[in-house]
């Protein structure tokens, strides 16, 4: 029931938020004016802000236990996208933009800290975050195909909806989360800080994040102002159908990869992705400007490769950190996994500097430069935990006995 509940919100989470989320780009540029450049440094600004309250949230944890971090969470965005909605001027669309990304920095992990503490069997766990990930982009294919029946001629219906969907997220929480807290003992928050700080295996997986997440926000962010830029004819529709392209493959990707878990090593699992990363990225930088008029069948494509990428590469992280983090000590490593947002943060101005300066090529084929970067650390993450409680096998082990239990 808490594993149905938790997929369940993820998917219901993700839907609403990708309802809306892909078409604020277009709301800022085409209905206020903004340039690419401010709308980048402003995603930037909501992001950093995401990631420094993300990186505190164990505290908030600690304080009113992760099912009041979830449910507060979800108000944050309720409100965030209600006055995004409601707004007539700029000013009021950059608040709501701001309480968003609070509300997501409160929310994201106490969802894995809940599911890490409550859900003792490692198999059902381990199953439990891939049907996580299943769930958080079938919403995310929904949520697009929602948004261009209700709301392509009047942008701001989305978010009243949105708005109105995490409110129901959030009733739901209190009716069905039990807040049940994890005692720690007094002073230890800051000596599981510095503890997680000099795991190297710990520090190379969060430095492939970081890179990583630099790469991926460009296909949330810049993808999106690229597509408005070169003065398409229907950019929303492109623009929402890109997103539900993209999910629907991560869907069927991560179907496929489930079943197919103990054939595929993680080391395996990286160099699917990260080549996929690298073929989207040149499929834009590359194959776009010498399209013509096909460029929504070459952005198409690229979607999909990033798609599967995201499928294979993105598991691996809740999986590791939860391998990695010594019991008791979870909600820290989750905590400084948000760390992952400077890379968010930082891809939504370079991007956005990039469009002004006309250098799409080169950005984006050297996108594909920092996902190798980004593979050779996570593959030197798996080396060091090769011999280790972390291996390959015990994955395989913690799946199968959780289908055996399952078919019991």
């Amino acid at each position: 029931m808490l594993s149905r509940n938790c997929c369940a919100l993820y998917m219901v989470n993700s839907f609403a938020y990708f309802m809306a989320w892909p078409l604020l780009t277009i709301l800022l540029v085409k209905q206020y004016g903004m340039t690419h450049l401010a709308v980048g440094t402003l995603f930037t600004a909501a992001l950093l802000l995401n990631a420094t309250v993300a990186l505190f949230s164990s505290v908030i944890i600690r304080g009113v236990g992760a099912r009041n971090s979830i449910f507060s969470g979800l108000v944050l965005q309720c409100i965030g996208f209600i006055i995004i909605g409601l707004a007539n001027v700029p000013m009021w669309v950059i608040i709501g933009l701001l309480v968003i990304s609070t509300g997501r920095g409160v929310f994201e992990s106490p969802m894995k800290t809940y599911l890490s503490d409550n859900i003792l069997d490692k198999g059902m766990l381990f199953k439990t975050f891939q049907l996580a990930y299943l769930f958080v982009n079938a919403g995310a294919a929904c949520g697009p195909l929602f948004s261009m029946t209700i709301g392509l001629k009047n942008v701001n219906v989305n978010f009243l909806v949105a708005g109105v969907v995490f409110l129901a997220m959030a009733i739901f929480v209190i009716l069905f989360f039990n807040n049940n807290k994890v005692i720690h003992p007094e002073g230890k928050v800051v000596r599981e800080y510095k503890q997680a700080i000099k795991n190297k295996i710990f520090l190379c997986l969060l430095v492939s994040e970081i890179v990583l997440a630099y790469v991926f926000i460009h296909y949330d962010t810049t993808f999106y102002q690229y597509i408005t830029a070169l003065s398409l004819k229907n950019p929303t529709e492109i623009i929402s159908f890109t997103v539900m392209i993209k999910s629907v493959v991560v869907i069927v990707t991560q179907a496929i990869f489930v079943s197919l878990l103990s054939l595929i090593s993680k080391a395996k699992r990286v160099y699917i992705g990260s080549a996929c990363f690298v073929i989207s990225g040149s499929l834009i930088g590359f194959a776009a400007p010498l399209a013509g008029e096909h460029f929504d069948l070459l952005f198409y494509c690229a979607v999909v490769f990033v798609g599967i990428g995201e499928a294979v590469l993105f598991p691996l992280s809740a999986i590791l950190v939860d391998r990695i983090a010594p019991e008791g000590a979870k909600g820290t490593y989750y905590a400084l996994t948000n760390l992952y947002l400077l890379g968010f943060a930082a891809g939504p101005i370079v991007g956005g500097w990039a469009l002004t300066q006309g250098g799409m090529m080169i950005f984006w084929l050297l996108d594909a430069v920092f996902v190798l970067l980004a593979a050779g650390l996570l593959l030197a993450a798996i080396r060091h935990t090769s011999a280790t409680r972390f291996s390959d096998s015990n994955d395989v082990q913690c799946y199968s006995a959780c289908a055996q239990k399952e078919a019991d």
